[in-house]
């Protein structure tokens, strides 16, 4: 990545370059799948004693649409390859700066941060911790204090999961049971199966397990999220493991 966007060349060529940079990000998704999550996930089913086992995949992407630039730009942006200005301009024209130009963009920035400006709300300038110099004969307390918004690192049980997930999938079947006798059909179709399963994963994220099946009629009639603390825990979760809210529901609830 470096090599293209910041190497000694010009950036002429912008969508040549963007091109490149795609071919190689999806050699490397899949080589992350293929070499380990793909593994990942057969050596996890055989623990847990799943006969079956999910193939995962990426799904496709165009690097051509205005949208996926965007987010390349704006992750150059947060990794400082582009100043803001320079983003902008890339966001709305399409243009990356010049070696030359990135240079001069770059010292201007570096002085405007020193000054204070450009400054994040989260995770900004470090401030000295203690009291203020100079100051004498006062007892400072001291105490362990849990940063707000930092995860506690839970341990999870495998066999929790396993049990979850199994509870999981008759809380599916039964979701499906109750759309059926409430709308008078034999059989669902695919997209109806798709609304059993996001009610599904509604009530596992918002309920105990104890509560689930008593939980489903409520459910099926307003199916939103009525726990927001819980809700929170699990995006906490998903963040610290970098995964989905339903594998991060499943999770909260393997908590040992």
């Amino acid at each position: 990545m470096d090599n293209i966007l910041i190497g000694n060349e010009k950036f002429a060529n912008t969508s040549a370059k963007i091109s490149l940079l795609g071919q190689k990000l999806l050699q490397a998704r899949q080589a992350f799948v293929t070499d380990f999550l793909l593994p990942e996930v057969k050596r996890i089913s055989k623990e847990i004693g799943f006969k079956v086992f999910p193939t995962p995949f990426f799904e496709d992407m165009d690097l051509k649409t205005d949208q996926n630039l965007n987010r390349i730009y704006t992750r150059l942006i947060e990794l400082g390859v582009l100043t803001p200005e320079e983003g902008l301009k890339a966001i709305e024209t399409g243009v990356l700066p010049t070696p030359d130009e990135s240079v001069q963009s770059q010292t201007s920035f570096v002085d405007l941060k020193d000054k204070g400006f450009y400054q994040p709300l989260i995770g900004g300038p470090k401030v000295e911790a203690g009291r203020p110099g100079g100051t004498t004969g006062i007892k400072q307390a001291t105490k362990n204090v849990k940063p707000i918004g930092t995860s506690s690192k839970a341990n999870y049980s495998v066999m929790k999961l396993k049990n979850i997930v199994e509870a999981t999938s008759k809380l599916g079947e039964e979701v499906e049971n109750s759309l059926k006798k409430k709308h008078k059909l034999k059989k669902l179709n695919d997209k109806q199966k798709e609304v059993a399963l996001d009610i599904t994963k509604i009530i596992v994220a918002n309920e105990d397990k104890s509560n689930w099946n008593s939980k489903i009629n409520e459910y099926i009639e307003t199916p939103v999220d009525k726990n927001p603390q819980r809700i929170d825990e699990i995006h906490e979760i998903a963040c610290e493991h970098q995964v989905d809210s339903y594998m991060a529901s499943l999770l909260y609830h393997s908590k040992i």
